[in-house]
């Protein structure tokens, strides 16, 4: 008797998924198999079939944050990635089946990520410091060492000197992420896809600088003081939209076992609010490899559950004036439950 069975493979931003048929020839005797076929057979339509599930997906995102000489992401010159916290994201997933066509939509649930803290040495103006002009600059250090700054300058009452100061940078960003596909079966394994992928992000940055003893030289007199601490909050949004294009298919690899994979690459437009630049071409990338087993039911078609690595990739062009790109990746295991009806 031949069994249909449905398995699963994702493709999208964070959760687009697509049916991949097995035409697999099962023989048994079991009355799981016997029920299974009767329930195909008495079904509105043997062409339709209807998905519904979740994914949880334990990631690990990099983001890069970019800022400038005074420390705020609008006077950007630099970039630097940061590793967030392992997160357990839920995807909720629904497709519909017809035939050779299907129609697939995910949703990336809200999530909050956390990247600790991280210090950079930033060089700040005498002047921004509240502090004069001067030949030489002194920083003390809390174990009595002094980072010095030489240099001359002319008699314009604006030129200053720089002094290295260690900057506390701790972000922490939500995410969420929406997808819809069109998808053509080009073999009964093997789909075409085309989608609409959205990606939202909220960031907060908490900038902070620790107050600067310092040991100043101006016209020959030695001056010691401080510049007090100080701390800044940066909220930035992104939204990016496009099309993404996509291939998916499954191997049957026998006993209600398939190989899965998929990957996309689409390429979106990201706004950004907060940088001096708003908007970025960001080309994007998603792949997902894994194991699907399926198994037959009485009241259903049938039950799945995947295993995989899941990867995303997703860049911003030009990110900064000097025309540096920034690279954004999340990855890690992937796995979900779906039932067919």
């Amino acid at each position: 008797m031949k069994l249909k069975a449905l398995t699963l493979a994702l493709l999208s931003t964070y959760a687009t998924h697509s049916f991949a048929e097995d035409n697999t020839e099962k023989t048994s005797s079991s009355p799981a198999l016997k029920s299974e076929g009767s329930l195909l057979e008495s079904s509105i339509s043997k062409d339709l079939a209807i998905l519904i599930g979740t994914k949880v997906w334990y990631n690990t995102w990099n983001l890069p944050i970019a800022f400038g000489s005074s420390g705020k992401p609008s006077d950007s010159d630099m970039i630097t990635s940061f590793k967030s916290n392992t997160k357990l994201s839920p995807i909720p997933q629904l497709g519909f089946k017809f035939k050779d066509f299907m129609l697939t939509t995910g949703y990336f649930a809200k999530t909050k990520y956390e990247f600790g803290r991280q210090t950079i040495d930033q060089y700040y103006l005498t002047s921004d410091l509240g502090l004069s002009p001067a030949l030489a600059a002194i920083t003390k250090n809390p174990n009595g060492t002094y980072n010095v700054t030489q240099g001359i300058i002319s008699t314009n009452s604006d030129t200053s000197l720089a002094i290295k100061v260690p900057i506390i940078i701790s972000p922490t960003a939500e995410r969420s992420e929406f997808d819809l596909n069109f998808g053509y079966y080009l073999t009964p394994n093997v789909a075409l896809t085309l989608g609409y992928q959205q990606i939202d992000r909220n960031y907060t940055y908490l900038f902070s600088r620790p107050a600067v003893n310092y040991i100043f030289i101006n016209n020959q007199n030695l001056n010691e003081g401080i510049s007090p601490a100080s701390s800044e909050r940066v909220d930035l949004k992104s939204k990016g939209r496009g099309a993404a294009l996509g291939l998916t298919g499954s191997v049957p690899v026998g006993n209600d076992l398939s190989l899965y994979g998929s990957m996309a690459f689409g390429m979106l437009r990201t706004t950004y609010s907060g940088y001096t630049r708003e908007k970025y071409t960001s080309p994007y990338y998603l792949g997902e490899l894994g194991v699907n087993y399926t198994l037959p039911a009485s009241m259903i078609k049938a039950a799945i559950f995947s295993l995989g690595y899941r990867f995303q990739r997703y860049e911003f062009k030009d990110f900064l004036k000097s025309g540096q790109n920034a690279t954004d990746t999340t990855d890690g295991f992937a796995a979900s439950i779906n039932v067919v009806f």
